[in-house]
């Protein structure tokens, strides 16, 4: 008989008995197994943060990160939509003003900036040494601000008033540099709509970091949008923005003023037709992605102006000037999202485009890497459609094959309908009549890639030979297989033989 006891902390009644310690993880670890769970590549202050207060604890690291998407994670403040733990709430309830404000101060920051938090502070008239001496073993001041834990910052955010959380979020924003921070925490502060909040979030829309989190941003400035012409061309902004990052639920939301972006992106021309024929940005931007779909690409070349816009807009131009032969245009595209410091995942793959032989397949096999880690779904499905079109012109069949089916199942799976259509005529232009693919990985909750990497690794086939076939790193193929373990709740390759419906 074996008797296992877990305890945080060894006791005299334990004292001799064989123990094993084990410790958290390293921080190197930590932000991978973050990356791994979160929805959407994350701002790396933010990750930073998750990861100081985690203190290598794996279950903190996926608790709240694990369930929201990845707009939610984006602007950091989805960090605080979760639901509070009773006993830290009592503890800081007990706490002194000075104390509970300085937490509160400390929570509403969502990349733990110790300096910003004390000149906020500062502004409210804290007491700093009877504020840090009440929160002392709940929070730390040193190079950043730390939690003990996560759940003592949703406590102390949640335990506060609305109107403290308003001044917060208002001392915040007057104390902060960055006009994008400034932005969300000016919002934040606003007790109802603000039409100068709005215009100043579209405009940092430009500026953050990644593609998911301009669309939170975005998200925000409807929000605080004052009804009328501005509104709706913000609705429409949003929307396809939403979209773009693969986050199709939380479009709907715009509904029905976002429909004809929805319909533009499913391919459905007839129903887009009221916005693409508008002279506006994001209404070129819309007719890129329709028409880009339909395999027109002479009609998808729109430039646009609008650096908001332009971020999602320039590897449409690039696809469709370089499908459609003018490749000037689409170099020039090309150096535009460079110089905007865009995913490298995009600058790769808008670079397979304007190049031939092997410079183009070693760029398409490092879109497909890097945006299968840490891209958006729809971006990831039209690096493989892309891919396996230009492998099927080199007449390397089953490659293209293996590209395509993983690009078919994305579309469907997302609701790209013309891009399906789009990978369908591939693979028929390689021989393959297309069945039905998409059950099997929505029952069992795997997405298509990681169906395909199942099924190569059940057939025995090792790491380097999988990403061999499907143009990834061995480390990322290990990556995946975490994931694909567990969702399916094994723990070797070889229970992956007992699993039924892999199969297409």
């Amino acid at each position: 008989m074996l008797l296992l006891i877990g305890a945080r902390a060894v006791g005299p009644e334990l004292a001799g008995l064989p123990e094993l310690v084990v410790s958290g993880l390293g921080r190197e670890d930590a932000r991978r197994l973050l990356d791994e769970v979160a929805a959407a590549p994350l701002d790396p202050l933010i990750a930073g943060r998750i990861v100081a207060e985690a203190a290598g604890n794996p279950g903190a690291l996926v608790e709240w990160p694990g369930r929201l998407t990845g707009v939610g994670l984006a602007g950091g403040l989805g960090l605080l939509d979760a639901a509070p733990d009773d006993g830290e709430v009592r503890r800081i309830r007990a706490l002194a003003a000075y104390p509970r404000m300085i937490l509160l101060i400390a929570a509403a920051d969502p990349v733990g900036d110790a300096d910003l938090v004390l000149r906020a502070a500062n502004r409210l008239g804290v007491v700093l040494e009877e504020a840090l001496d009440g929160a002392a073993g709940l929070l730390t001041l040193d190079e950043r601000a730390t939690f003990r834990h996560p759940r003592v910052r949703l406590a102390a955010y949640h335990v506060a008033e609305p109107h403290d959380r308003r001044a917060a979020h208002r001392a915040l924003a007057e104390a902060d540099p960055r006009p994008d921070r400034r932005a969300w925490h000016l919002a934040a502060a606003s007790p109802g709509r603000d039409e100068t909040v709005a215009a100043a979030l579209e405009q940092a829309a430009a500026q953050v970091g990644g593609p998911a989190a301009a669309a939170a941003f975005l998200q925000r400035a409807v929000a605080m949008s004052d009804e009328g012409v501005r509104r709706t061309e913000r609705i429409l902004t949003a929307t396809a923005a939403t979209l773009a990052v693969g986050e199709w639920d939380a479009a709907r939301r715009f509904l029905p003023a976002g429909a004809p972006c929805l319909a533009a992106f499913q391919g459905r021309e007839e129903e887009a037709a009221p916005l693409i024929k508008q002279d506006s940005d994001v209404a070129r931007w819309c007719a890129a992605v329709l028409y880009n779909g339909l395999g027109r690409p002479e009609q998808a070349v729109a430039p646009v102006t609008d650096p908001v816009i332009a971020r999602w807009a320039l590897p449409e131009l690039i696809e469709a000037a370089a499908l459609s032969g003018d490749l000037d245009l689409a170099r020039d595209a090309l150096d535009r999202l460079t110089r905007a410091g865009a995913d490298p995942g995009l600058r790769a793959r808008g670079r397979a485009l304007v190049t031939s032989g092997p410079d183009a397949g070693a760029a398409h096999a490092e879109a497909v890497e890097r945006l299968s880690r840490a891209g958006p779904r729809p971006d990831l499905a039209r690096a493989h459609l892309l891919h396996g079109e230009w492998l099927r012109r080199e007449r390397r069949r089953p490659a293209a094959r293996q590209q395509l089916h993983l690009a078919y199942d994305l579309f469907t799976e997302i609701g790209m309908t013309a891009f399906a259509e789009r990978a369908r005529r591939e693979l028929r232009a390689c021989g393959e009549t297309l069945r039905e693919r998409g059950r099997a990985v929505r029952e069992i909750g795997l997405t298509a890639q990681e169906r395909q990497i199942a099924l190569l690794v059940r057939d025995g086939y090792s790491n380097p030979e999988v990403g061999e076939r499907l143009f990834l790193s061995p480390r990322t193929i290990e990556w995946h297989l975490r994931k694909i373990f567990t969702k399916l709740g094994i723990t070797s390759r070889r229970q992956l033989r007992t699993i039924t419906g892999l199969e297409p």
